[in-house]
């Protein structure tokens, strides 16, 4: 029977068409837990890692500056350096808080971020 066939080869297809979709969600959510973790450590190892070190240096240069040892223009360029420091994990927070939207929106559930991510201090120290 023709429309039998014709009915059946349309339920294959719908199958096919709703696996491929779900393929795609899954991918899609690995996708935006796979850029968040990536944001999150980056803004942690800026926060426990480079943030403190450029933080020394910068002091180091004020005292040296302040006692002639360096110019005002190498002590200006470690300022410098921090203040581009802060703004790359000031735009990765934002990266990880819009991936963070992204699995709400794929999942439809409300997620809390973990503290350790989201609520960082990110002020000169």
């Amino acid at each position: 029977m023709p429309g039998l066939d014709a009915t059946e080869g349309a339920l294959t297809l719908n199958a096919i068409e709703r696996e491929t979709l779900q393929v795609r969600l899954y991918s899609t959510l690995v996708a935006a837990y796979g850029d968040y973790t990536t944001a999150c450590l980056e803004v942690t190892r800026m926060r426990d890692a480079v943030l403190p070190r450029l933080a020394r240096a910068e002091q180091a240069a004020d005292h040296a500056w302040r006692a002639g040892a360096i110019s005002y223009l190498e002590w200006a360029q470690l300022q410098r350096l921090r203040m581009v420091a802060l703004h790359c994990q000031l735009q990765t927070a934002i990266q990880a808080q819009r991936a963070l939207i992204e699995l709400q929106r794929l999942t439809g559930q409300a997620i809390v971020a973990g503290v350790h991510a989201t609520s960082q201090d990110t002020s000169p120290q």
